[in-house]
């Protein structure tokens, strides 16, 4: 695939994503961004443009900006959120993409400082395991992806205190299931919690499940599970 090619299908796909994003309700209006590596240049990527609602946005909206933060093509300005992403890719070159949300069910853990625990098969494949919350830091600082270090570290996503949730992948579609999952099973979460306890899965069955996920890092990735 020529350089040229790589950059409008990354550009077609952070449309596609964003628009899916607002689909499934993850986001309202013109909240949450996302970002992919393009493929071949792993220095570059393509990152939604700020402020613009999802249905109006068009791939040659979609800036490309190095890792320093240089753009270097798009109409539309990079999220506010820039330096998250690219610090990201900066620190962990095995990070294909970045999905940012402001859903329901995961501002409300964010709230709630709460940690999602394994309790779901689907959620562990996912993510990796238990979903843990980032401390605060502000938005659009480059010091919010100093506090998702931690949180992030042997995971696919992180709730971020009094914002929202955080995902990413070995690829786009990756770090979307993540984001995905996450809120579903946290919705899920807090609906259990109002009836009584929630019991973790059985940790040896965690380090089972958690294959699925880990070999996307490996390339051995064959296929979901059941």
């Amino acid at each position: 695939m020529t350089n040229a090619k790589a950059r409008r299908r990354a550009r077609a796909a952070i449309v596609e994503f964003g628009l899916r994003m607002q689909v499934e309700r993850l986001g309202y209006w013109t909240s949450g961004n996302l970002s992919m590596r393009v493929p071949g240049d792993p220095d570059l990527i393509v990152v939604s443009p700020s402020a613009k609602p999802w249905d109006l946005v068009e791939p040659e909206d979609v800036p490309l900006v190095r890792l320093d933060g240089t753009v270097l093509q798009g109409v539309g300005r990079p999220t506010s959120e820039l330096p998250l992403h690219t610090r990201l890719y900066q620190r962990r070159p095995g990070i294909a993409a970045v999905v940012h949300v402001h859903s329901p069910a995961a501002m409300a853990m964010a709230a709630l400082d709460w940690t999602l625990p394994p309790f779901l098969t689907g959620l562990v494949e996912a993510t990796g395991g238990a979903v843990a919350c980032a401390p605060y830091a502000r938005p659009g600082s480059p010091e919010l992806a100093d506090a998702v270090a931690g949180a992030l570290e042997g995971r696919g996503a992180c709730f971020l205190r009094h914002h929202g949730l955080l995902a990413v992948g070995a690829t786009l579609p990756r770090a979307f299931q993540a984001a995905a999952v996450t809120e579903g099973a946290a919705d899920a979460y807090l609906r259990a919690r109002a009836l009584g306890s929630v019991k973790d899965l059985d940790p040896a069955e965690v380090a089972w499940i958690a294959g699925a996920w880990e070999a996307q890092w490996t390339g051995e990735e064959t296929g979901a599970r059941g």
